[in-house]
Formats: structure tokens, C-alpha cells, sequence
């Protein structure tokens, strides 16, 4: 009880008392007056008590509703935290998957690297074999004619020479098998990692041809590729457009383990969001009223805007025109400016197939190309 209230509780109780007096000794109306003046004080007082009593009440309930913020508050906090903390492992789930995925990787580059040597061995053997054996022929030529330069005269002796010499570098310079390992290791600087240099299939595209393809990407940049045959040029292909976010390779083949060899390396190389395989079995079709035996055309009807197609397939084994029925069959299916390369130019039948393309669909011959192959567009592209 505060001051105020005990200074009202004593005033009233001399109020009664003064009252009790004067109505003791006759004084009514003072006596009633007293307890009036009483019984206001009182009110004033209970009034009082009622009013503080609200506030202490609006009090509590600010008290509780502050209560009530802080824990909801403190609730959010806790939650926000929780979230964060799962976040934070998400994250580091996310990057030890990719430490592991890049370990996995550098693993397997390791492993193309080391058959890279190996190959490399066996290759510098071979071109040393036929350095070596160059180098007999020439010996033997060169004896020869040191032999005759009694019978020559000077001059003729250093022509002959000049041309035995000649020879010789062209032995070395011209090796097939020293240009496919150029080519080979040119590949490996370029993409990192690829395919062992065995292939997949009998009729592989050299490495030549495989690095022109490669360079035509790079200067091009195509978003849709389309390779007939799942040989080692189509897993070529697929480690060159790794970066580019938007590009995408189908690989379509008759051969089910070639086809299944192409997936296999896809999916190991993590490729298989920006490239597929398809099985696609020799079936009957028939182009401008003339039967042909190719690809079953149903491995191509979500295809649109085709940028870049590699012709190696079907195997020389389907017949001498089985290439043929790709441009006319596939030009639905083709950009405006879209790229043609034509592996095995030297296969029987290759030239004649050409020549209707160009003269019958429009196409144009640009240039050849490194490792046998041909490069092609549609007119007017350029």
C-alpha cells in the first residue's frame, strides 16, 4: 500500500470516528456531512485501486506479448540457423562430390596418358623400323654409287647423291604412322583426355581426321552435332564440347556394342547430359523412287537444326552407296549453314556418292580435309 492510500485509510478512519463524535453529541448534519466527505474518499480511493489495477493489467500484457516476440523471434533464429547449418552441408557434400569427381577424373587422365605413352612407344618403334630400313636402302644406294664415281663424272655423282638424300627425308617426313602420332598427341594437348587410341570400330577415322573435326568445332562452335557411326571420332566430338554449355551430340549406329562402347564412355566421362548413343538397325528405305539400305529413320525425327554431322557410317560392309541416303534423308533435319564431313574419301563408291550429292541436293564440296575425309556444306552456306 503506497502512502497516498495509507493517508486516505487514516483520514477516513478519523473521519468516522469525528462522525461517530458528532453524532454522539447531536450534531447530525455535521456527523452526515463527515461521512459523506467519508464515503467520497472512499470512492476516490476504490477508483484509484481500479485504475492502477488496468494498468498493471495493460502492463502484464505488454510484458507477455514481449515474452511472446522474443520466443517467436528466438524460434526464427533457431530455424534460420538449422537452415543454414543444412546449407552449409549440402555445400560440403556438394564439394567433396566434386573433389571426388575431379580425383576420378585426373585418374582417368592418368590412364589415357599412360596408353597415350605406351602407344607412343610402340609407334616410334615402328617409325624407327622404317627409318631404320630406309636408312639400309639408302646405305646400299649411296655404296652403289660411290662405287660407280670412278665410271661418272663429278657432277653427275653429287646429283645422284642430292637425289638418294632427298629420298631419305621423304621416307621420314612422310610416315603415316609419324602423322597419326602427331596428330594423336595434338588431340591429347588440345582435349586433356579422350578415347584410347584403339577406337571402337575396324573403320575409325584416323587422328588426322578426328583433329580436323576438332579444329572445325572450335572455329564454328556448333550447337548440334549429329555423328553417323559410334567410332572413336564420335567420343573425340563429345571431350571437344564439354564446355560448351548449349552443345549437343547424338551418336547413332547399327552396331549394338559399338553403340553400347559410345554410352559406356559417355557416362564415365560424365558426358551424358550434353550427348547420347542411339541404336539405330539397317533397315529398307527408299530415296527419290530408288531402294537403298540405311539407318532406320526413326532415330532421327526429334532432330532439328543439325550444325555439324560426321558421315561415318554405315561400314563399308553395308555396300558402296550406303552413305548415301545421309543427305537427302537428313536435309529436314539440317541448319541452314550445317557442316558435312565425309570420312574414308578413299573408300570405293566415296567419289560417286559425292558427286550425286553435289549434283542432286545441293551440296558443296569446300575442301579436304586432313586423315582422308571431306568437308561439305550446303549451297550457299559457304
Amino acid at each position: 500500500m503506497t502512502w497516498k492510500h495509507r493517508g486516505v485509510a487514516l483520514t477516513g478512519g478519523l473521519g468516522g470516528g469525528l462522525g461517530a463524535l458528532l453524532a454522539a453529541t447531536g450534531r447530525l448534519g455535521a456527523a452526515l456531512a463527515v461521512l459523506a466527505v467519508l464515503l467520497t474518499g472512499l470512492l476516490l480511493l476504490v477508483l484509484d485501486l481500479r485504475r492502477r489495477q488496468q494498468v498493471l493489467w495493460h502492463h502484464s500484457r505488454s510484458v507477455q506479448s514481449s515474452v511472446q516476440a522474443a520466443g517467436k523471434a528466438t524460434t526464427e533464429s533457431v530455424l534460420a540457423l538449422g537452415e543454414s547449418l543444412r546449407s552449409i552441408g549440402e555445400s560440403l557434400d556438394n564439394r567433396v562430390a566434386e573433389v571426388s569427381e575431379q580425383a576420378a577424373r585426373a585418374q582417368e587422365q592418368g590412364r589415357v596418358l599412360q596408353q597415350s605413352v605406351t602407344d607412343l612407344g610402340r609407334r616410334l618403334d615402328a617409325v624407327a623400323e622404317e627409318m631404320a630400313v630406309g636408312l639400309a636402302g639408302t646405305e646400299d644406294r649411296v655404296s652403289t654409287a660411290v662405287a660407280s664415281a670412278q665410271q661418272e663424272p663429278r657432277a653427275a655423282l653429287l646429283r645422284r647423291l642430292e637425289e638418294r638424300h632427298q629420298e631419305l627425308l621423304d621416307a621420314v617426313s612422310g610416315s603415316s604412322e609419324a602423322a597419326e602420332l602427331k596428330a594423336h598427341m595434338e588431340l591429347v594437348r588440345r582435349l586433356s583426355t579422350g578415347p584410347s587410341a584403339a577406337g571402337t570400330t575396324a573403320n575409325r577415322p584416323t587422328a588426322a581426321a578426328v583433329l580436323s573435326v576438332v579444329e572445325l568445332i572450335e572455329q564454328h562452335h556448333p550447337e548440334a552435332v549429329l555423328s553417323l557411326g559410334a567410332s572413336n571420332a564420335a567420343m573425340w566430338v563429345a571431350e571437344a564440347l564439354r564446355t560448351a554449355e548449349s552443345a549437343r551430340l547424338v551418336v547413332v549406329d547399327d552396331d549394338e556394342h559399338a553403340v553400347s562402347g559410345v554410352a559406356r564412355f559417355l557416362h564415365e566421362r560424365g558426358l551424358t547430359g550434353r550427348a547420347s548413343a542411339r541404336h539405330a538397325p539397317l533397315t529398307d528405305v527408299e530415296v527419290a523412287g530408288e531402294p537403298c539400305h540405311w539407318y532406320d529413320t526413326q532415330a532421327f525425327t526429334d532432330l532439328e537444326g543439325v550444325d555439324l554431322v560426321l558421315l561415318d557410317g554405315p561400314a563399308a560392309g553395308a555396300g558402296r552407296f550406303a552413305r548415301y541416303p545421309a543427305v537427302p534423308l537428313l536435309q529436314d533435319h539440317l541448319s541452314e549453314h550445317a557442316l558435312l564431313v565425309l570420312f574414308d574419301v578413299s573408300r570405293l563408291g566415296a567419289s560417286a556418292t559425292v558427286t550425286r550429292w553435289v549434283h542432286h541436293h545441293g551440296l558443296v564440296v569446300q575442301r579436304a580435309l586432313a586423315g582422308d575425309a571431306l568437308l561439305l556444306t550446303r549451297e550457299g552456306a559457304g
